[in-house]
């Protein structure tokens, strides 16, 4: 479990917007992943003219996998300088192929990009640094502005979203950020891997990336209300939680005689292509939701 990123969103109005755009498995230079899917998504996110962020939740590329690094740590034991050299021609591909594409999400939002995990398929460049980290780094640098490292597979972030009209006041909404694992083809397998994420890590919403799959749904928790006046009678209150599962930018299946990708291989239904997003909307509290009525946020998931 990596550390908690906390990210402070100064609202200009009230009710105020944010978007948290979601991207992950985009898998760079795999045969099946289509460019296109990544390049379309940046114009949108571009196009928002509202306060914006991006989470990367896991496999920005198709390189090495736990079962690879492991037989290449095996095979070349006793050649460390293979392993060097050709972690310096992958480095120079993540300059040529990768960061480019990743720039203009970081700069020209106003919030960039917010978080990133590593999931699966990444590849170890020296002894403290993974591509992840070097992605990172690579990116913060050209930049100008650091980009959250996060671990690999799960982390939390934590928005505090602040009142335009009175210092001190906003209110805070935590999302579990996790890359997943596990198969789970059947319509709704997603979302059951998500509540079960729920179940052990507490938060408002959960987005989940891995199986490729583009899900959703939100659900309330019922609690009793922590205080109560004198003579009050005892109350519960609900927390909508949202879960997003998201897409991926590889379509899993080629058109072609050669030999097929994995997902046909084991007759894996396709995917959509894309991914959703969250949308925050920061307002004042009804009455009926809080009698002092202070700053609430909604959550609206698209898909």
């Amino acid at each position: 479990m990596a550390w908690n990123i906390t990210h402070r969103i100064a609202l200009k109005s009230c009710p105020g917007f944010f978007r948290l755009w979601g991207i992950a498995d985009m898998q760079e230079g795999g045969r099946a992943s289509i460019p296109d899917v990544l390049e379309m998504r940046t114009e949108e996110i571009l196009a928002e003219r509202g306060p914006s962020g991006i989470v990367i939740a896991g496999d920005i590329e198709d390189e090495d996998r736990p079962s690879t690094r492991a037989i290449r740590r095996a095979s070349f034991a006793e050649r460390a300088e293979v392993v060097e050299r050709d972690a310096d021609k992958h480095a120079a591909w993540l300059d040529k192929k990768v960061i480019p594409k990743l720039i203009p999400l970081h700069k020209e939002t106003s919030h960039g990009i917010m978080a990133v995990l590593a999931g699966h398929h990444w590849t170890q460049l020296t002894p403290v640094m993974n591509s992840v980290q070097y992605i990172c780094r690579e990116v913060g640098r050209l930049t100008g502005r650091p980009v959250p490292y996060c671990g690999e597979m799960s982390t939390f972030i934590d928005l505090r979203f602040e009142s335009p009209y009175r210092v001190g006041h906003g209110v805070r909404k935590v999302g579990h950020i996790q890359h997943g694992c596990g198969g789970g083809q059947a319509i709704g397998a997603a979302l059951r891997h998500l509540d079960r994420a729920a179940q052990g890590f507490d938060a408002d919403f959960y987005i989940r990336a891995h199986d490729c799959r583009i899900e959703a749904m939100k659900m309330d928790r019922l609690a009793p209300k922590e205080t109560q006046l004198a003579g009050e009678e005892p109350k519960l209150v609900a927390r909508n939680l949202a879960f997003l599962n998201l897409g991926s930018a590889t379509q899993g299946y080629r058109v072609t005689k050669e030999r097929p990708e994995y997902p046909e291989g084991g007759m894996m239904r396709p995917t959509a292509l894309g991914w959703g997003s969250l949308r925050f909307i920061v307002r004042r509290a009804r009455r009926w939701e809080d009698p002092s009525t202070n700053l609430k946020a909604d959550i609206r998931i698209e898909i």
